[in-house]
């Protein structure tokens, strides 16, 4: 029968096809397997392991690709209950995620009714979507020319047209923050924290009046705000600034009133009104706090890149973008030097479940969907990563006496220093060694004299020449394998280990930083992560 065949699955698919793209394609054109080559012992082998055999049609519209093939679902697949005369349809969008279309499809006109039925619902779901807020983040290089910024305007059009209400958030253009960090240092060898915000706060402002001006060219409606207008109060931790509230009214007033509110990321005020800066990356910050705070269901971020990769492209050719990943798995990517999303933005997003959309600003990919993802249970790994803005600093000769790493890490505290990886080995007698790393840009706050004195270590010595390889993914601890793998794949390439870190999600390693590019590439090759989607 056709069924069996597999034909009704790909005349689905063809009029599925032809309600998105107006082109309805031939059933010989869609690559179809049926089940008929399927028998009993095969159900029975599937069942013994904990799945059942499906017929399953997929579209992927943007490879433009069409299928129907034999499938094995696993229990918390969403389509492992639909049986007998039952139809489903699971459909993934940016702004809704993953649902499911269900009913009974048998009857005088099983195929016709279902489909139909599914459409309407489907019409139904996009309609009641439609007027939905979207928070829109595009980076610096992203608006950094007159061109790049015409052509988020345009972008936007076709938001509204869409019938989406877009809020933007921009941040400044191309290296304008690291212009005016220079010329700040030009003048002053250590600016005041207050005139350094007042002074960045000014790359926002120009970018954001510019990205307003091309929206109304348009013949749309735009107003630019910048952190203060749009009432996002932070404490006065002046360039590492936290967001305390935001009073979205004034932007949702404009959104009522037909505007789009293009705001500027990467800043805010306090509650006596001085300007303040969120830190590297804080533009994210701003875009998922907002998003909060708008209640919008979706947060796209734009950037020079087709979504979340593998490893980064510009060490590893072939890297490639992941289609979706968990909020777990985005924030150890994000604290192992990732530079996709800020980590305390990816916090955020995940305490609230705001799902990202992180796509290419240039072009149609789809990207990477972050959200809090579906059940996992297998160990797997989704990414390699790098960071080589790290130092290890090394207390030689510590007392082995209960308290002294207490008194360290107190230490540490106090003058604001976040370390990452930690360890501690017997040296000789009643001394130990005590080394962990931090961010190289935390270095300058160390103050090692007093360091030095509470820990009472005979020296401290500074390692610059390291860095962080990371794997990141899911129950990665569950087996000793992925551990065992990547040690091997290290010692098979001459690469020695200096520190080890591990969590259900990562496993860390700090190597010599020479080796860098070497220990990637071959960490992806033996994880095969250029398969992954």
């Amino acid at each position: 029968s056709s069924d069996v065949k597999g034909l009704d699955a790909a005349y689905k698919l063809s009029v599925l096809t032809g309600i998105k793209t107006g082109i309805f394609p031939g059933i010989a054109t869609i690559e179809t397997k049926g089940i008929e080559d399927i028998d009993k012992l095969d159900i029975e082998r599937a069942a013994d392991e904990g799945r059942k055999i499906k017929l399953i049609g997929t579209i992927d519209f943007e490879k433009e690709r069409a299928s129907v093939r034999p499938q094995e679902l696993e229990r918390d697949d969403p389509l492992w209950s639909v049986d007998g005369v039952e139809n489903a349809i699971e459909v993934e969008t940016d702004l809704s995620g993953r649902f499911i279309l269900r009913g009974e499809g048998a009857g005088a006109q099983p195929t016709a009714t279902a489909i139909i039925s599914d459409i309407l619902r489907a019409s139904r779901y996009a309609e009641k979507q439609s007027n939905s807020v979207v928070i829109m983040k595009f980076g610096g290089t992203s608006v950094d020319t007159p061109e790049k910024i015409r052509d988020v305007a345009k972008r936007v059009q076709r938001k509204v047209q869409s019938g989406v209400k877009p809020v933007l958030v921009v941040s400044a253009m191309g290296v304008e923050t690291n212009t005016l960090y220079e010329l700040a240092g030009e003048i002053s060898s250590k600016p005041n924290g207050r005139e350094m915000d007042m002074l960045l706060a000014t790359g926002e402002q120009k970018s954001i009046a510019l990205v307003a001006m091309a929206i109304q060219e348009l013949g749309m409606k735009s107003i630019s705000l910048s952190g203060n207008q749009a009432r996002i109060q932070t404490d006065s931790n002046f360039s590492n600034a936290r967001i305390v509230s935001i009073d979205a009214d004034l932007v949702s007033r404009h959104i009522s009133n037909g505007y789009v509110p293009v705001v500027a990321g990467f800043q805010g005020s306090t509650y006596t009104g001085e300007i303040t800066t969120l830190g590297r990356g804080g533009s994210d910050l701003t875009a998922v706090v907002l998003a909060k705070a708008l209640g919008s269901q979706l947060c796209e971020i734009y950037k020079d890149v087709d979504g979340v990769y593998s490893a980064d492209p510009r060490i590893v050719d072939d890297a490639r973008p992941i289609k979706e990943i968990s909020w777990e798995e985005m924030i150890e990517l994000s604290k192992q030097g990732a530079q996709v999303l800020q980590s305390r933005a990816s916090e955020f997003a995940r305490k609230y479940d705001i799902k990202v959309l992180v796509k290419n600003a240039h072009t149609n990919a789809r990207g990477t969907l972050i959200w809090r993802g579906s059940k996992v249970e297998q160990p797997i790994v989704r990414a390699v990563t790098s960071d080589q803005d790290i130092v290890k600093v090394v207390l030689q000769e510590v007392p082995d006496r209960p308290g002294i790493a207490a008194r360290v890490l107190k230490t540490l505290t106090e003058q604001n220093v976040n370390i990452d990886m930690i360890i501690q080995s017997m040296r000789s007698g009643d001394f130990n060694t005590m080394a962990f790393t931090v961010q190289a840009s935390d270095l300058a706050k160390l103050k090692q004299d007093i360091l030095k004195s509470r820990s009472e270590a005979r020296e401290i010595t500074i390692e610059r020449a390291i860095a962080k390889i990371s794997i990141v993914g899911v129950n990665l601890t569950a087996t000793p394998a992925i551990a065992a793998t990547l040690f091997e794949t290290l010692a098979n390439e001459g690469i020695n280990i200096d520190m080890i870190s591990a969590s259900n999600s990562r496993i860390s390693v700090v190597i010599d930083s020479k080796k860098v590019r070497l220990a990637v590439n071959a960490i992806h090759s033996a994880f095969s992560l250029e398969e992954i989607e």
